[in-house]
């Protein structure tokens, strides 16, 4: 009896170890799965640590071009600002010369004389030549403003 005690024993010693021996098994099953899943998650991880430096530097770069196209356009307007003065001045130039123009050829009626006259209308001619030309520098002046302002 104590033999089959003994015997019986032995066998449930046996089961046991059967049976840790396959819990083991398991437990190493799940170890291997946590560290597959654990690999997966690092480099799921590294990607995102990737996509974030990128989205920075894009970020960056386009906050880059942002102050650039916001200088382009302080320093179209302040050219803008400069042509329109000197399209103001231009006319002002022209204006007053045209004043003279007038004064010029009323001027010979009221002194009379022949080489007064003479020396006056060449003085007309030379500013008529002068008044073309600042009329084309003010059309030259406004062709440009107005291209300027239609490529913004």
């Amino acid at each position: 009896s104590s033999g089959i005690n003994a015997e019986y024993g032995q066998e449930q010693l046996l089961h046991q170890l059967d049976a840790f021996d396959l819990e083991c098994e398991a437990m190493r099953e799940q170890l291997e799965a946590a560290r597959d899943n654990s690999s997966t998650t690092t480099h799921e991880l590294s990607d995102v640590v990737k996509q974030k430096q990128l989205l920075h530097s894009e970020n960056t770069r386009l906050q880059d071009a942002i102050v650039q196209i916001q200088t382009d356009i302080s320093n179209l307007h302040k050219t803008l600002n400069k042509k329109d003065h000197q399209l103001n001045q231009a006319q002002r130039v022209i204006e007053e010369e045209r004043e003279k123009e007038t004064t010029l050829i009323s001027y010979p009626l009221l002194v009379g004389g022949e080489r007064i006259p003479k020396e006056l209308n060449r003085l007309v001619q030379a500013n008529n030549i002068r008044i073309l030309r600042l009329e084309e520098q003010n059309r030259l002046l406004r062709d440009t403003t107005l291209q300027r302002e239609l490529e913004e």
